[in-house]
């Protein structure tokens, strides 16, 4: 019954009203007019639609969703109606939050993180990135039918490496950067640019350039293709951007096409140096990246591809500086049917102040043992203190002095953008105002006080991204200004500096950040040994993004 009297009113909802047309003064009294007998059509086909629905337990909603969520790549949806829509907004939901993680230009380990959060939120069987650094990267999810999500060639995906990060070794941490080379109708992934920093011992096994065959019909076209006993400058081959004796990968994110001759210089004056310093257990900063590619066509299908590797190498020093005599910079010529010049004279270059090293070095075959030039016994980087052991890398200690205690949030802790104080002790009106400009977080004290009309309050400057003012200044507030601030949860979490690292578990990482400006934080709940996850809520440090996920160590999230 309750059926039908809705069908009613959507009837009388649908019916066609008296129709007036003023100019004529008469009432339009034909039984059925056109757009009387469209109406009726619609409301027809309402009906029929909604009894459908009703009948099937399927809602306009549902059928919506249903052709916006993406189709399986294997497996079924339930043949319950109802468990088939829950598939299907899941499905829905999942995929519109892996775009938006992509959006973001995330390398791969933020992206494996990010993805692995909506594992757990969203109750799938199983996600994860697949066909990392080929031609066709995915993301494959599993509810009960399995989907996937391409990467598209356009999106701006970094593919991270990290070392084990065990023992007392620095973490290595070094991010890949692709692009997409195409010769002819032929075009795959290729290597653009690597930066490893740091590069320790703790770095993950190497590979061959064999190894790859991503590369291989690229490689087919190039002059001199598979002809070994050309000369080295008239032949190509798979050069590595991170040399595979210190971890880098035989893979298309690793790989370009370089002449023999630019490969056996890149040898000789960089990768062999870098080989050394990490062999010996120093921890080193190293770049190489591709510029100035030019490409031309030979004939007969054939091309060739001119380009530069520029090289940026040096051990870490107790400042957290290049070691005197450890930095190299330059660039190693890749040019078809020319050899490169040499990027430096290497007894000029490393012969500077007579180091130990550059006597042991030259262009033969062959990697000698790196001795200490003086300065990696340690260093001091980013709030961090990093020793160096014996044979090792760097272990991992807390900053000894920090600006400020940590202090919990909660009602008396608030924020603001520009800050008003009153620097006069209370004890009369405050008539010693000063406006300071900037982002600040602030404590209050004490209960509010009466000074003539206006109510002023005790704070305290906990953070502040202004140097005009010193931090942990106590000062005077209007009552009525303190109250329109941001007011935090009492679960947030303070520090200035905020000591945060990107690194997968948070484990002894050389990728810490300290911000100078500080801010607020949420423990998400997730923790790793001695380090605890948290969502940065506030930021006075302009570098920091508002909504990161981090790792911090736990002793900095105690209360003080």
């Amino acid at each position: 019954m309750k059926q039908l009297k809705r069908h009613r009113d959507l009837r009388t909802e649908f019916s066609p009203k008296t129709e007036t047309v003023q100019r004529n003064q008469f009432t339009d009294q034909r039984e059925s007019s056109v757009v009387q007998q469209k109406q009726q059509r619609l409301m027809a086909s309402h009906f029929r639609g909604l009894l459908q629905r009703q009948a099937s337990g399927v809602s306009a909603e549902d059928e919506k969703i249903a052709q916006q969520a993406p189709k399986p790549k294997s497996g079924a949806l339930p043949s319950d109606p109802a468990a088939a829509s829950d598939v299907n907004r899941r499905a829905l939901a999942v995929e519109k939050s892996i775009n938006t993680l992509i959006s973001k230009n995330p390398d791969s380990a933020t992206l494996e993180l990010g993805i692995k959060q909506l594992e757990e939120q969203y109750q799938l069987k199983n996600i994860s990135l697949e066909n990392i650094g080929k031609t066709n990267p995915k993301i494959v999810f599993q509810i009960n039918p399995t989907y996937e999500v391409i990467i598209q060639s356009g999106a701006t995906i970094g593919y991270r490496m990290l070392g084990s990060g065990t023992g007392e070794n620095t973490q290595t941490n070094v991010l890949f950067k692709t692009g997409n080379m195409t010769l002819g109708s032929t075009s795959a992934i290729v290597g653009n640019d690597m930066i490893a920093n740091p590069l320790s011992q703790d770095h993950q096994p190497g590979s061959d350039s064999n190894k790859d065959s991503d590369q291989d019909t690229l490689m087919s076209k190039l002059g001199g293709a598979g002809n070994t006993s050309l000369p080295n400058h008239s032949k190509y081959i798979k050069g590595h951007l991170l040399n595979h004796d210190v971890g880098g990968p035989g893979n298309a994110i690793n790989l370009y096409p370089i002449t023999a001759d630019a490969n056996d210089k890149h040898l000789k004056f960089v990768e062999k140096w870098v080989k050394a310093s990490v062999q010996a257990g120093f921890v080193c900063y190293y770049r190489v990246w591709v510029s100035g590619e030019s490409i031309q066509a030979l004939g007969s299908s054939k091309y060739q591809v001119n380009s530069d590797f520029n090289f940026d190498f040096f051990r870490y020093s107790i400042d957290g500086n290049p070691v005197p005599g450890s930095r190299h910079q330059g660039a190693i010529q890749s040019r078809y049917q020319l050899y490169g010049e040499k990027p430096y004279s290497i007894p000029d270059e490393f012969n500077q102040s007579g180091q130990p090293e550059a006597s042991t070095l030259n262009e033969a075959k062959g990697t000698p043992k790196a001795k200490g030039l003086g300065g990696e016994s340690s260093k001091k980087i980013s709030g961090y203190t990093l020793k160096h052991p014996a044979g090792k890398g760097f272990s991992t200690t807390a900053q000894t002095s920090k600006a400020l205690p940590s202090i919990y949030g909660g009602s008396s802790v608030r924020g603001f953008v520009g800050l008003t104080l009153a620097h006069s002790k209370y004890g009369g009106e405050a008539n010693e105002v000063g406006s300071f400009s900037g982002r600040f977080i602030v404590q209050s004290t004490g209960p509010a006080q009466k000074a003539e009309r206006t109510n002023w309050i005790p704070v305290r400057v906990y953070l502040a991204n202004n140097q005009s003012i010193e931090l942990g200044t106590t000062a005077w507030m209007r009552d009525s200004w303190f109250e329109r601030g941001q007011e935090y949860s009492s679960s947030v979490m303070w520090s200035a500096p905020l000591n945060l690292t990107d690194s997968i578990g948070g484990i002894n990482s050389g990728a810490i950040e300290t911000f100078w400006g500080g801010g607020g934080v949420l423990p998400t709940g997730k923790e790793y040994q001695n380090w605890a996850e948290v969502n940065v809520v506030c930021s006075l440090d302009e570098r920091l993004p508002l909504g990161i996920n981090a790792w911090m160590k736990k002793s900095w999230l105690e209360s003080e």
